[in-house]
């Protein structure tokens, strides 16, 4: 499911995909959504201005599980600052281990299923589940 860059200031200060009540709260507990949270691309309007390891961050913080980011992407010569100021702010915030954890099987879980599905439509079989 991607959570859209919306505002329902009423409700919740934070946008949806900063907004731990619309992903935790509703989606996750009382939806039951059990899949992939993602964010839309965290480089519009919403959220510019802001670095995208503090942006990353705070999405997977308030219940993201995938970040993407690229409407505007342009090469980097050199990723390696980003991806070190990433793991820094993700090794300082408050996501434990076993969140983390959740957060990776349920991408490799899509991934799994998307592998299979592949595999089903390449040797031309019925998609099961």
């Amino acid at each position: 499911m991607m959570a859209a860059h919306l505002e329902f200031p009423a409700i919740d200060a934070n946008t949806v995909p900063f907004s731990n009540f619309f992903l935790e709260e509703l989606a996750r507990r009382r939806l039951g959504f059990r899949g992939l949270l993602l964010s839309d691309d965290l480089d519009m309007a919403a959220v510019a201005g802001r670095p995208l390891p503090e942006v990353m961050v705070a999405g997977l913080a308030a219940g993201l599980d995938l970040a993407l980011w690229g409407r505007n992407l342009k090469p980097v010569a050199d990723p390696l600052p980003v991806m070190a100021a990433f793991v820094k702010r993700l090794q300082n915030c408050a996501l434990s281990e076993s969140v983390i954890r959740e957060k990776t099987g349920r991408i490799e879980s899509l991934v799994e299923k998307l592998t299979r599905l592949a595999r089903h439509q390449r040797d031309g079989k019925p998609v099961d589940g």
